[in-house]
């Protein structure tokens, strides 16, 4: 049986290795603790009667939102226009915004992808308008994303 372990030397590195050992602990913990929790990726949806996609919202608003676009896409389809590719929806609580301009909705055709206030987000701003009291405010949100259903389609058609 080997006493190196028990040797005087060996003994006097023990403090060492246990510092370093300690101190890798603590950055590693540190870390974790200064890192920011990642956030969730927004789940997607696929919309039953219509080429799109849906990420985030609950199962309300994505059902909402599916039945607005498949409406929408009826209507142009009427007229001779098609979706092409899927649609490429976002839903948020952020206001979504483009040069600038904050809105319920807007289409970016740089991305083809079109940004939605949640609905519950939009109703609740629409409650502190006083412009718009007396609206119904789920055939407001339906024309906002029947209005950016539209933009989308139709630019990508031209």
């Amino acid at each position: 049986m080997s006493d190196m372990c028990h040797r005087p030397r060996h003994r006097a590195l023990l403090p060492v290795l246990w510092a370093v050992l300690l101190a890798a602990l603590l950055v590693a913990a540190g870390s974790l603790l200064i890192r920011a929790p990642l956030a969730a990726e927004p789940v997607e949806h696929l919309c039953p009667d219509v080429t799109a996609v849906v990420r985030g919202g609950d199962k309300r608003n994505v059902a909402i939102v599916c039945q607005a676009a498949t409406s929408a896409a009826a209507t142009l389809r009427q007229c001779g226009v098609s979706i092409g590719d899927p649609l490429l929806v976002r839903i948020d609580d952020v206001p979504p915004s483009q040069a600038g301009v904050h809105g319920y909705g807007c289409f970016d055709p740089t991305t083809n992808v079109i940004s939605l206030m949640s609905i519950d987000r939009c109703i609740s701003f629409l409650r502190s308008d006083e412009s718009r009291a007396g609206i119904d405010t789920l055939d407001y949100y339906r024309s906002v994303v029947v209005h950016e259903v539209s933009h989308n389609i139709i630019y990508r058609a031209m």
